[in-house]
């Protein structure tokens, strides 16, 4: 899929991680980029996203059983979540292996909020919650298009259709809605368009405000094995008519498959997994003679086939072959049951097909997915010869269908390429909101493991190439991909799409299958059974939802891990694999300053020369594990700094709960430690508190009073868009002196701050940048340099630096589109000491 820059606001409730990623934008070709004309940001969430531990995030207690136990725990959490129970509604309940999973979506006015929703987990026996997906947004905004007259539905059609330029025929039945989508501006209403074509190929998504017609994104949602390819059956001559094509599909739309009451079962040649994988060589390839593939054929039993009375077809309870796409191949029959095409005929594409998913489905309902738990548990419509014959494969979340090109090596004569594909429909069967986030790479991934999974549980899958994806198709024409890609390493700050470069050679989907598959490979060496690695991953997936990150998904698989296999050596193993690519953090106490009164015998407020101290620090835990057992020793840094009684315990601390020393400290300075100079102490601290177990923070005091000058001003001033030379806001200081120190504080209202350079400048002249286009698409700026910003260059630039006279503060935006404002800005400059 290829993406552009767009950004929509995220909900505010965030978990581990953060959430949905951008609405997609489209290329209408090669040569011009499709222009969108409103601009979105994320924002960042209040609260987890993903929560297990309720001990520690609630302070109530939910009642009941099932639905009453999470209606009871949804009405308790509005505030915590800042959602209105009332605007939730059930959709649907899900069972698993461990538990029942309630998904409500958001609504808001009676529309749906896109990509808006909430799960909420409870255990098999359905009196304590599990865990709580959270995904929704605020609706305390402003909202556009309700008042407004709205344009028709059949007016979103051709706005769609003439914007693609359609030339092909239909290729799916076309739909909309209206939905309400989130905006810096607040949430918006808009048809959210779906309309899938020949001409320009693809299964597109638009999203086209309901009171302006104006087209705010699209995208092409289909997903393919491998970086998409686009081509067009017809560029040439007029764009066809939307009403004649949308009535001729319609008029030549066929019933939905039925089946015979009778099922049969067959007989058909197959690879399994693929020729080079059972005959332990690459030397054969696509353009080998036909003998020499003659070992690698294997019958296989073909179940659940649909008898007409004279001929059986490939459509059974799990699979059907159908004919969607071009080119146009009818899907093969048998008049007694027994396939026995083999490569270059499509009946065997067909039998390949039909073979492999029928069994893998089977497969998963062996692990316990099955009825009520069932995964993809349904006939799904695949097209054998598909993508007007290119070198690739897709699945179209929209219709739940797959098809398979036949470029170079056909796609479906390796089992890794049916699978992989079959991965994706497992991924949205589970998640019906898979998608943001790190969905992209994710699913490829899995699909790559998936594949992997069975690929070495077949006879020789385990000797050739076992770490390696798509042996005999990309082997063959294309690359393909790796699972031992030990080197990549995960940025939490990065989303990670499908197919996109990470350096080295290596492409996100290997970020994500690699810890999968080693961890099956260090399992089975553990003697552990394959079975229970892949149900521990399809058990994972459910009560999940939208803009699921890396480590969102990795600690749903420990978490799970732990669940099923308790004394199990499951969890510790995917906890190494993941941590190896640093996709997950080892839960561990994190201790800061949170405060420190000091009481200097003088009583003046000020630290003088030969004083002696009483002081007392106050501890946070900013970490997400508690810390007990908590020591503290001070211990001097400076030849004029004696510390008197440098030992103090402190209170267990949960994770982000705050406290005081139990005991206080006493140090004293002497003669050697002149006013204006600083008295330097280092605070160990010892306990215990998971991965970390001490830290040392640095302290020091300046002797004497300080001499502060201040100035500021809170005039609303519009920043230009797009000019690097943008807006200068000045600040007389009249006070006397040279810089000891500089406080800088800002408030600047802006929707991507990563467009912007911030600079202040002495009266002199000399100038520091603040800022320098960082913070991608977050918005606003507001704090303190250096204490809550950090600033790009250090304040201490401008140290000796005259006081009086005019400074300046410089903010230039670099960038289209995004704007904003600076609100205030304020100064805060030490002079000097005063000492007793």
């Amino acid at each position: 899929m290829t993406f552009q820059k767009l950004r929509v606001v995220l909900p505010t409730q965030i978990l581990f991680l953060s959430l949905l990623s951008p609405v997609v934008g489209f290329a209408k070709n090669s040569d011009k980029e499709y222009k969108i004309k409103n601009t979105f940001h994320s924002d960042f969430r209040k609260t987890p996203k993903v929560i297990f531990d309720f001990q520690s995030s609630l302070s109530f207690a939910p009642q009941g059983k099932g639905k009453e136990l999470v209606e009871s725990y949804l009405k308790q959490s509005q505030s915590f979540f800042e959602i209105d129970r009332k605007d939730l509604k059930l959709d649907v309940v899900k069972k698993s292996i461990t538990g029942s999973h309630y998904e409500y979506s958001q609504y808001y006015k009676g529309y749906p909020v896109l990509n808006g929703a909430i799960t909420v987990s409870v255990d098999k026996s359905e009196t304590s919650l599990q865990k709580v997906f959270n995904n929704t947004y605020p609706t305390s905004q402003e909202v556009s298009g309700l008042i407004q007259r709205h344009i028709s539905q059949s007016r979103a059609y051709d706005l769609v259709w003439n914007d693609l330029e359609v030339r092909g025929k239909i290729i799916e039945k076309p739909s909309t809605k209206k939905v309400f989508l989130a905006t810096r501006e607040g949430l918006r209403l808009v048809y959210q368009v779906w309309l899938a074509v020949e001409s320009p190929f693809g299964y597109w998504e638009y999203l086209v405000d309901v009171t302006t017609g104006e087209i705010l994104a699209k995208s092409d949602r289909r997903i393919t094995r491998r970086k998409v390819q686009f081509f067009n059956l017809n560029t040439s001559g007029a764009i066809l008519d939307r009403e004649k094509m949308f009535k001729k599909f319609f008029a030549r739309s066929k019933k939905a498959n039925s089946f015979t009451d009778s099922r049969k079962q067959g007989t058909g040649l197959v690879f399994d997994p693929d020729p080079r994988t059972t005959l332990g060589t690459d030397q054969i390839s696509d353009d080998s003679s036909a003998s020499e593939f003659e070992t690698a054929y294997f019958s296989r039993p073909l179940l659940g086939l649909s008898f007409d009375g004279q001929k059986y077809h490939l459509k059974g309870p799990w699979v059907q072959i159908a004919d969607f796409e071009s080119p146009e191949v009818a899907p093969s029959t048998s008049e007694t049951g027994e396939w026995s095409a083999k490569r270059g005929n499509n009946a065997f594409n067909d039998v390949m097909t039909y073979y492999h998913i029928d069994k893998n489905q089977r497969y998963m309902q062996s692990l316990g997915f099955t009825g009520s738990k069932g995964i993809q548990e349904v006939s799904i419509e695949i097209d054998s010869n598909g993508l007007n014959g290119s070198d690739n494969s897709h699945y179209i979340p929209s219709s739940n269908r797959i098809a398979f090109g036949h470029g170079c090596v056909d796609d479906n004569e390796d089992a890794d390429v049916i699978l992989h594909e079959y991965g994706h429909a497992i991924n949205y069967s589970i998640n019906r909101n898979w998608n943001g986030g790190d969905t992209g790479a994710m699913g490829e991934g899995f699909g790559d493991y998936w594949a992997g999974s069975y690929s070495i549980s077949i006879r020789g899958g385990m000797d050739y190439k076992k770490e390696d994806v798509f042996q005999w198709d990309g082997g063959s024409c294309w690359p393909g991909r790796k699972m031992n890609r030990m080197s990549a390493m995960y940025d939490h700050g990065k989303t990670y799409r499908a197919h996109e470069s990470i350096g080295g050679g290596i492409q996100s989907d290997e970020l994500w299958s690699t810890p999968l598959f080693q961890a099956l490979l260090t399992l089975l060496e553990m003697g552990e059974p394959r079975e229970n690695v892949d149900r521990i991953i399809l058990e994972a997936q459910f009560g999940l939802g939208s803009g699921l990150k890396m480590r969102d998904m990795a600690d749903a698989i420990i978490q799970t891990a732990r669940q099923m296999h308790p004394n199990g050596p499951y969890a510790q193993v995917f906890t190494e694999k993941f941590l190896h690519h640093k996709i997950i953090e080892l839960p561990a106490a994190n201790i800061g300053l949170s405060g420190i009164n000091i009481k200097d015998s003088g009583n003046d407020g000020g630290v003088d020369p030969g004083e002696e101290v009483t002081m007392s620090v106050n501890l946070t835990n900013k970490g997400n594990h508690a810390a007990v057992n908590i020591k503290g020793v001070l211990s001097s840094l400076s030849d004029g700094a004696e510390v008197i009684s440098g030992q103090s315990t402190y209170g267990d601390l949960t994770a982000g709960q705050a406290g005081g020393a139990q005991t206080v400290y006493r140090w004293k300075t002497n003669g050697d430690l002149q006013c204006g100079e600083e008295a330097k102490f280092a605070l160990s601290l010892s306990y215990e508190g998971g991965a970390s177990s001490s830290q040392k923070i640095p302290l020091s005091f300046i002797l004497g009073k300080a001499q502060i000058a201040k100035a500021s001003q809170a005039s609303s001033l519009e920043i230009p868009d797009n000019q690097p030379d943008g807006l200068e806001s000045k600040l007389m200081v009249n006070s006397a002196g040279r810089v000891s120190d500089i406080k800088v504080s800002l408030n600047i209202e802006h929707s991507y701050i990563g467009d912007l350079n911030i600079e202040l400048i002495a009266p002199s002249g000399k100038k520091v940048i603040l800022h320098k286009r960082s913070g991608g698409s977050q918005n606003n700026i507001e704090g303190t340099y250096p204490l809550s910003l950090s600033p790009a260059e250090d304040l201490k630039k401008l140290t000796g630096e005259n006081v009086s006279g005019e400074w300046t503060l410089k903010v230039g935006d670099n960038a289209p589109r995004d704007t904003g404002r600076l609100l205030s800005w304020g100064l805060e400059i030490v002079t000097g000491y005063v000492c007793q």
